[in-house]
Parts: structure tokens; sequence; C-alpha cells
């Protein structure tokens, strides 16, 4: 009957215990789910009551994307099934439930994609994107998360796929099935880039903490055991084992901000990831464009080096017939002799474009590359400034990476202010123990033991009253149980005066996180401005140099004509040829210059591929 009764009471111990770290919050109510064809993917567009946290990760065989509340209690009335027809590749969307809650959202694609997402309240929006299958190597993007209040009474572990720990990987296969688009390059590169995949691991790692920081919710348990072996008046021996059981019953909230800080920390380390990606990708953007301009090139310099043998060799013979003076001969080979200068020249620009590139997309020189034959068409949405200041506002990594520090540094202001609250912890034992002597048998009788500890922060120094009821079996020489309640005080003199310290710090760093925020916003509106600017003077000097090459053509086309009818001299001819090919180089290079501009606009409002360069470097 005893043994009955305090197992009894031990159960009960343990349900308060276990119940206790995380109370229901107010349910989110998820009012409509709306899907749309971008020019880059589809759109997901989540209205919702309240900010919520969101984990992605797509899911294969067949491929879809998940979307989980991740510990949000999400309620909805909408329909739990929906078809999506013109709507990219996403095709049909599938609620699933638990408990009356929205467990995740699954969407059927017709591809394999990725997801980002950004949170105005109260839209949720997310942007799905095709990954390029053609890629050997790609590394998986860290999942997006934004912290939100636990969801039910016990938090559950979402079953998200964590970011995948690459070991260094071998540069690219030889093997090309075509020529290479920027986004290839781009997603190769990054594949292989050392920043991205260290920034990769802090964001596994800021995972590992968001872990670390949810076990902490709940209590903590050891098994505890021991024998003893002893001798008084004769040989005695003394076994104890049990369950200690450890928690704090109230710490102001600490636990709880302590979690969320770290889902704030996980965004930031993808954030950073983020950064680092769309930084290189504007490099690898920028010399690809170059080598594919120094590569064309040199097709219009073989050109103007063929026709202007042609011309020489034409000018010798009828010198030799006597029909053109010294002069004119001299003076076609002059420019014949600058034709062979302009064509070692540009072999010499691809040397170097090419191996600035293979340096950005770190390949060996062994390793073949082939480009296409012309550029890339101009994007077919409309550049305009205060679409690029409005997506910017919300898209660019600084800018979310900087909002993200001072909601960090909040966190950890908050937390430096609690330490000074009230704490009230448990500690709990129960068990069984048994002693005797060597020549009598053991006989295990129930121990336990409760203690709940008050202690608080007082100007600099701690005060702290512990009650302790313990209940222990006999041991050698007793014949009965041990009781025994006790209260015992303890005050520490000015043993926490790096609390205030502490606070004084978090709130300096709470304040330089709102001005590098402040920073970041205008550097972002001053770089949106010049590199839309440079994108105008870039997008006239094209047109304008796309006009000069249609005059040139005109202009040799009417001289050839006339060269045959032998109304001007060869040098004409030959100087108009030079003047063509210079022109064409010059368009090339203004080709260059152009998406460079519009890499370089993309880049600035935090969105590669927005206006039509690779969309494999960011969001």
């Amino acid at each position: 009957m005893r043994r009955f009764l305090f197992s009894g009471a031990v159960c009960l111990v343990f349900q308060s215990v276990l119940g206790s770290p995380i109370q229901a919050d107010e349910a989110v109510q998820l009012e409509a789910v709306q899907v749309s064809k971008t020019q880059t993917g589809s759109r997901i567009v989540l209205q919702v009551t309240h900010p919520i946290s969101l984990i992605t990760y797509t899911l294969q065989n067949p491929d879809r994307l998940i979307v989980d509340p991740a510990e949000t209690a999400l309620e909805t009335t909408i329909s739990p099934s929906q078809q999506f027809a013109s709507s990219g590749p996403i095709t049909a969307m599938r609620l699933v439930m638990d408990r009356g809650f929205v467990d995740y959202l699954e969407f059927t694609v017709s591809e394999p994609v990725q997801a980002t997402f950004y949170q105005v309240a109260p839209l949720v929006t997310i942007e799905v994107t095709p990954v390029a299958s053609s890629v050997p190597v790609s590394m998986a993007p860290p999942k997006m998360v934004s912290p939100s209040l636990p969801k039910r009474e016990q938090p559950k572990v979402p079953a998200v796929t964590m970011p995948v720990r690459l070991a260094p990987a071998p540069p690219p296969p030889p093997v090309e099935s075509g020529p290479m688009t920027p986004q290839e390059a781009v997603d190769k590169a990054l594949a292989v880039y050392e920043p991205a995949r260290i920034a990769l691991e802090e964001s596994e790692l800021a995972m590992l903490k968001v872990k670390e920081a949810r076990r902490n919710l709940f209590p903590g348990a050891s098994l505890r055991g021991s024998y003893t072996l002893g001798k008084a008046s004769a040989e005695f021996r003394e076994q104890r084992a049990g369950l200690q059981v450890e928690h704090p019953l109230y710490d102001a909230g600490r636990l709880r901000d302590a979690y969320k800080q770290t889902l704030v920390n996980l965004q930031i380390s993808q954030k950073r990831y983020e950064k680092v990606r769309a930084d290189f990708a504007f490099e690898v953007a920028q010399a690809y464009f170059e080598l594919l301009a120094a590569q064309q090139s040199v097709g219009s310099r073989d050109r103007l080096l063929r026709i202007a043998q042609e011309i020489f060799q034409s000018t010798q013979r009828r010198f030799d017939a006597g029909l053109v003076t010294r002069m004119e001969l001299l003076n076609v080979q002059s420019q014949f002799s600058q034709a062979r200068f302009q064509v070692e020249g540009a072999r010499n620009d691809v040397a170097v474009a090419e191996l600035k590139f293979r340096h950005r997309m770190n390949w060996d020189e062994m390793l073949p590359m082939t480009l296409p034959d012309r550029f890339p068409p101009a994007p077919s949405r409309v550049v305009e400034l205060a679409d690029a200041l409005r997506t910017a506002a919300w898209q660019r990594p600084d800018i979310q990476l900087n909002t993200l520090l001072v909601e960090f540094h909040k966190y950890e202001e908050r937390l430096a202010q609690k330490k000074s609250s009230w704490k009230l912890d448990l500690t709990g034992f129960a068990g069984e123990s048994s002693g005797a002597f060597k020549t009598e048998p053991l006989q295990a009788n129930p121990d336990y033991s409760i203690a709940l500890k008050m202690s608080k922060i007082w100007g600099g120094s701690t005060a702290s009253v512990t009650g302790t009821k313990t209940e222990t079996s006999p041991q050698v020489g007793q014949t009965s149980v041990t009781k025994s309640n006790s209260l015992q005080t303890e005050i520490g003199v000015l043993n926490a005066l790096s609390g205030a310290t502490e606070v004084e710090q978090a709130h300096i760093g709470r304040m330089k996180a709102q001005q590098d925020l402040t920073e970041t916003r205008q550097t972002t509106s001053q770089e949106v401005h010049e590199a839309y600017y440079a994108y105008q003077k870039a997008a006239l000097t094209l047109q304008h140099a796309q006009q000069k090459e249609q005059f040139r053509l005109e202009q040799v086309k009417i001289l050839r004509a006339q060269a045959e009818l032998n109304e001007i001299l060869p040098s004409q001819l030959l100087e108009a040829e030079l003047q063509l090919s210079d022109d064409q180089v010059a368009q090339l290079q203004a080709q260059s210059s152009y998406h460079t501009a519009l890499a370089r606009l993309n880049k600035a409002i935090g969105m590669t591929g927005y206006y039509g360069t690779p969309t494999g470097g960011g969001s």
C-alpha cells in the first residue's frame, strides 16, 4: 500500500513538472491562400491575422514544397484541397490538419523548386522559383524561419530538412551539355564557393542552437545511482538509484525569449548566407559578360583581318600593275598592320577575361568552357526606379539582416533585464535505496525529495530561499524512515554587480543595431539610385552603339559597291572596315556594360534575376 501511494505521488509530481513549460497561445487565423504565376516562377500569399513562424523545405518523389507553421496554432476555414491552373510550377495545395490545427501546407510542384519568403502583416509572401536541373553540383539553401510564440503545451520538433554539410567539392566535371548560360555559370560557381559553404554551415549551427533552446523549455532529467561498501562495527553495503528532475517553474519568460532569440539568430545566419551568394553572383555575372564580349570581339577582329588581307593583296597586285601609287600601298599596308594588332589585342583581352572568369568559377585551366555566341535578350520587365526602391526596401539582404539584428538585440536586452527578476526552480528526486550489514539481505524502500528555490537580484546582491522536503528509507543501523523539512536562506553581498553592466551593454548594442539599420536603408537607397542611373546610361549607350553599327554597315555596303567600280581608293574602303570593326566591338562592350548594369541593379535591390540576369545567386 505504501509503495502504491508513493508511486501515485511521484506520477503526480512528474505530470505537474512535464506539463509546466509552455502555455497555449492565442490561435492565428489563416484567412486565405492565393497562388499566382510570376516571371521567375510562382508566388504564394498567405493572409493571416498575426505574424507567424514558418519553415519551408522540399520533398521529392513526387516534388513538393512544404510550408510548416512552426509551433504556431494556425486555424483556418478554407478548403483543405485546391487545384491551380496556369500558376507556374505550383499545381495544387493540400492542408494537413492535426487536432484541429494546420500542421503544414503541402504544395504540389511540377519541378524542383526553392522558396524565399517575407512577411508584412497581415500577408506572408513566398516566392517560389525552379531549381536549375542542369547544374552538376548544387547547394541546398537553408530554410526560412521567422520567430513566433510556441504552439501548444509541448512544442513539437518539426520534421525539417537540415542544411547539408558539404565536403570540399571538386571542380565541375569537364563534360558540357552546351553553351554555358549566365544561370549555369552562377550556380556552378556558387557550388564550389567556400564562403557560401561556410555561411551554410553557420546556418546549420544556428539550427542546432534552436534545438538546444527548444530543449531547455522542458525539464532536465538525469538517472542517478550509487553503491557503497564500508565497515563500521561490521561490513555493510548501501545502494541507491532514482530519477532526478530539474526545471524552472517561473523565470519571467527568459527561456522562451532565449528560444525566440535563437530563431532570430537562425534567420540572421540565413540572410548572411543569401548576402554572400548575391554578392558573389554579381561578381560571376560581371566576369561572364566581360568574357562573352571579349570572345565575340575576337570574331569581329578576325573577320576584319581577313578583309584587310584581301584588300592588301589586291592593292599589291594593282601596285605591281601600276594602277595605284606607292603611297596608297603603304597606307593600306599600315592599315593591314593595324588590323593584325587589333586581332592580337582582342585575343589578349580574351585570355585575361577568361583567366578572371575561371578564377571566379574556381575552374582549372584544363576544363572546357563554352559560352554562347550572343548575349541574352533584354529583360521583359520594365525597369522603374520606384519599383526598384520598393523592392529593395523589403528584399535587400542587408536591410533584412540589420532588421533581424535589431530584433536580436531587443531580445538580448530583455534577457539582461529579466536576470534580476524573480525565479522559482524545482528540483525533485524519486527512487529507491537500501542498506544492510553484509550478513543481512538488502530490502529496497522508496526515497524522494522535493526542493523549491526562490531567488532574486536586489541592487547587485542576490537573495534566495530554498525549501526542501525529504523522505529516505532506513539506512544501516536504522529501523525507521527518515523524514525532514528544511528551509535555507542565502544572501550574496554585491555578487551580481555585472547585471547592470549587461543591461546597459545590451541597450547600447540595440541602439547601434538601430543606427546600422538606418544607415543601411540610406546606403541601399543610394546604391539603388546609382545602379538605376548607371543602367539608364548603359541602355542609352547600347542604343547609340547599335545605331552607329547600323550606320557603319550601310556605309561599308556603299563603299564596297564603289570599290568594285574603282570609284574610291582601297585605303578608303579599308578605313571604313576598320571603323565598322571598332563600332562592332564597341557595341559588344556596350552589351556587356548593359547586362552588368542590370546585374548591379539586381544586386542593389536584393533579388538576383529580378530584371533578367542570372537567378541562381540569390533570393
